[in-house]
């Protein structure tokens, strides 16, 4: 399968498990990429069905055995987010799905950040990226994509670049099957 309908399947799988999984926390949720093609700053919408109340929902989904997310965002190589400001264009929680694959059956880990957590996460992380974080042999453009590795979302094992460790400066309540972080904004 070419690398672009392979990417496509594994995003579409990603939302589409986020979905079921608010739906089996017994809410309604649905695709918003099924109505619309590429939905600007979301792909979910869930909704409370005693409240009313809902919630966008960014979901980012990676099958790669130490993924890291592409977030969407472009900097140049002093660390500058380029484009509308992150907190302009994230707009929700995000949930960052990692697909593992075991024996031919797949496997699913969520961590759920909610809109802050996202916006510092990346802050944070690109500006360490850029001025301390090492070296950067592979950067050959003066503007990169940013992306967020799975260490940095979840804390664990946050991995080194050039020598040095991403020291997380900020603070991200555990985010492993978080969806309190998404359901407390549904009350």
């Amino acid at each position: 399968m070419a690398k672009n309908n392979q990417n496509a399947l594994t995003c579409k799988m990603g939302e589409t498990v986020v979905v079921l999984k608010l739906l089996e926390l017994g809410y309604q949720a649905f695709n918003l990429n099924s109505e619309f093609s590429n939905y600007m700053d979301a792909d979910v919408m869930c909704i409370n069905p005693e409240t009313d109340k809902h919630v966008m929902i960014q979901v980012k989904t990676s099958s790669q055995k130490s993924p890291n997310f592409p977030v969407g965002f472009s900097s140049t190589r002093d660390g500058e987010i380029i484009g509308k400001k992150l907190d302009e264009r994230i707009t929700c929680p995000w949930v960052f799905v990692h697909i593992l694959e075991d024996n031919g059956e797949k496997r699913y880990r969520y961590y759920v950040l909610t809109r802050e957590e996202v916006i510092n996460l990346i802050e944070d992380s690109n500006r360490w990226y850029w001025k301390e974080g090492g070296t950067h042999s592979n950067a050959t453009k003066d503007v990169q994509g940013v992306g967020l590795t799975i260490g940095w979302i979840t804390g664990i094992n946050i991995g080194k670049n050039g020598g040095k460790q991403y020291p997380r400066n900020i603070k991200i309540a555990e985010p492993e099957n978080a969806w309190d972080k998404i359901t407390e904004l549904l009350k």
